[in-house]
C-alpha cells in the first residue's frame, strides 16, 4: 500500500445517517439532477451541510453525489429529512 492509500484510508469516516442501498430494482438514476443541500453527520467530524445534487429517491430515501476524500463512494443514500432543495 502506497503513502497516498494510507493517508486516504486514515481519512476514511462513517457517516452515522447513512440510508442502506434500496433495491435496485426500486431505483431510477436516470432522472434529472436536482440542487439540494444535505445534512450529513461524519463520525469524528460531526454535523457538516453540503451543497450537491439529488439523483434519484425511492420513497423516503435520496441518493445524492458526495465528492469527498473521506467517503470511499461518489454518493450516499440519504433520509429526505436530511436532503432540502436549493
Amino acid at each position: 500500500m502506497g503513502a497516498s492509500e494510507r493517508e486516504l484510508k486514515h481519512l476514511r469516516q462513517r457517516i452515522s445517517n447513512e440510508r442502506p442501498v434500496p433495491p435496485r430494482r426500486l431505483q431510477n438514476t436516470t432522472r434529472s439532477p436536482i440542487a439540494v443541500t444535505v445534512r450529513l453527520v461524519w463520525e469524528r467530524d460531526g454535523e457538516q451541510f453540503v451543497a450537491t445534487k439529488a439523483r434519484d429517491w425511492v420513497g423516503r430515501d435520496v441518493l445524492v453525489e458526495l465528492f469527498d476524500q473521506r467517503w470511499s463512494t461518489r454518493g450516499i443514500w440519504l433520509d429526505a429529512s436530511d436532503v432540502r432543495r436549493r
